[in-house]
Order: C-alpha cells, then structure tokens, then sequence
C-alpha cells in the first residue's frame, strides 16, 4: 500500500465468514470470494446481517443479484446495492447521484456570460447539480 501511495487503505487477512468489523464501513466490495455456493450464502448473510443500514455493497456476480432483494438491499445501479433498503429507495437513490457529477461548481462561479437571464439562472441550477455547462 505504501509504494501505491494508498496510505489510507488497508490489508489484512481474516475469515470473512467471522468477521465482526463490517459495520465500521460504508461501502462494502466483494466479487463470489468463494466457489462452495452455501458457504457464499453465508457470508452474504454474514455482510448483510451486520453492515450498517444504508452501506452500499458492491457484488457483481449473479448469484448476489438473484438473492439481494431476500437480503432487503435495493439495487441501485448493475452490481450496486445498498442494505436496509427497499427498491423504491435504491431508485430514489440512483435519481439522485445521477444528478451529480464530477463538474458541481460554487453558483457564483459562472463559466462565462450567458447574456439572457433566465439562461443564466438555468446554466447556475445545472452547474450546481453537476452538468457541465460551457
């Protein structure tokens, strides 16, 4: 992790089918960490058993995709979930985070003068919602 730079990301070793330290995380990833199909139920059950409300897992693989909505986490996008929640709630969610972007500026940060005042009113709200108005 040091030669990577990663100094805020850990590794360790542990049984995951043991582990009690999922609720100190807000996301969570794991990709089918064992081939036994019982034994991966499990430990689905294990996360999703003590992963704290609104933890967002990531799986992708089929088979969590098949047994999520069991589990009560609501998909919100391909192989995200996120726990204790309905699908109405993930659909929510993913409303929401499509509203964000990577571009979100301050509102009196305008990019360039727009000329008509409503356009500049409606480039503002789009700015401060993450679309990248130029």
């Amino acid at each position: 992790m040091a030669q990577m730079r990663a100094v805020r990301c850990n590794i360790y070793h542990d049984n995951a089918l043991t582990f009690e330290g999922y609720p100190q995380y807000e996301i969570i990833y794991f990709y089918q960490p064992m081939a036994d199909n019982d034994e991966l139920e499990k430990l689905e059950e294990q996360i999703v058993k003590f992963a704290r409300p609104g933890t967002i897992l990531i799986a992708p693989y089929a088979k969590f995709l098949q047994r999520a909505k069991g589990f009560n986490c609501g998909r919100v996008e391909e192989a995200v979930f996120v726990t204790s929640t309905t699908q109405s709630e993930a659909d929510t969610l993913r409303r929401e985070a499509e509203r964000i972007g990577p571009q979100v500026m301050h509102p009196d940060k305008s990019r360039r003068n727009l000329g008509v005042d409503w356009l500049v009113n409606l480039a503002a709200a789009c700015s401060s919602n993450g679309y990248l108005v130029q």
